[in-house]
């Protein structure tokens, strides 16, 4: 995330030992992604520019005025991960299912 404002979020989510469920609500304004790549010469990232162009064509720029983006989701758990790694896999793919990814 290169730049942006986030309204809101709100999720609420239920889990058990095999699955994440939950929703997720989001508002968020001049949303601008980088996608980067790891610099091979030392221990930083270089900017994909072609593939960062691709990403902002597709993630939507802001949501919807006053009413933010709400999505149902469904994570199957990773078994051998944590349970907080389950509630934030639940919880990233609501945010990108948000965005239009």
């Amino acid at each position: 995330l290169e730049k942006g404002k986030i309204n809101h979020l709100h999720f609420a989510m239920h889990g058990t030992d095999s699955i994440g469920n939950g929703r997720v609500a989001l508002s968020y304004n001049d949303i601008k992604v980088s996608l980067l790549k790891k610099d091979k010469d030392d221990a930083g990232y270089d900017k994909k520019a072609v593939a960062s162009l691709f990403a902002n064509l597709i993630v939507k720029n802001s949501s919807k005025p006053g009413k933010p983006g709400t999505e149902e989701v469904h994570f199957k758990r990773i078994v051998n991960k944590s349970f907080f790694n389950l509630i934030w896999k639940t919880l990233f793919t609501g945010v990108k299912e948000s965005v239009g990814m």
